[in-house]
Order: C-alpha cells, then sequence, then structure tokens
C-alpha cells in the first residue's frame, strides 16, 4: 500500500508537492487493478482504521472537520492521477 502511495506522489510536479499524503479510497485502488489490496485493507480494520495506523490523511467525505475545500482539492488530486 505505501509502495502505491509513494509512486502515485512521485508522478506529481514538482515531486511530493503536496503538503497531505492522503489514504487512497477503495474506488482509486480498483481503478488501478489493485483488487486484492483494496480486500486486504477491509481486512484489516477498513480504509479509516489502516490510514489511522499508517499516518495518513483519510478523506472519506464523512469527517466533519475536513473543510470541503481541502476535501475537493484532494480527490481532485487522486482523480487526476489516475485517469
Amino acid at each position: 500500500l505505501l509502495h502505491f502511495i509513494r509512486s502515485q506522489y512521485l508522478v506529481l510536479d514538482p515531486p511530493l508537492s503536496s503538503l497531505t499524503i492522503s489514504m487512497p479510497s477503495e474506488k482509486d485502488l480498483l481503478r488501478c487493478g489493485l483488487d486484492e489490496l483494496a480486500l486486504q485493507v477491509e481486512r484489516y480494520g477498513g480504509y479509516e482504521n489502516v490510514a489511522r495506523r499508517l499516518g495518513l490523511a483519510c478523506f472519506d467525505g464523512k469527517n466533519q472537520e475536513m473543510e470541503g475545500r481541502t476535501y475537493r482539492g484532494a480527490r481532485l488530486l487522486w482523480r487526476e492521477r489516475h485517469e
């Protein structure tokens, strides 16, 4: 999982330009053909729990503390990288 996340942040221009490293969503993993990894995330407690254990931001849209602008920006960033 961390290898996948790292590789996605290194393709940014400039690399690692994002201030927050976030947990990919299930949709992101499935879109990249990582079905088994998506199942393993669920097996180990779900996306929010795995993100917390790894110290990653989790943008699930349900977190009331998350600013809408930050959430939309993070989702757009993932969408752009996987299209």
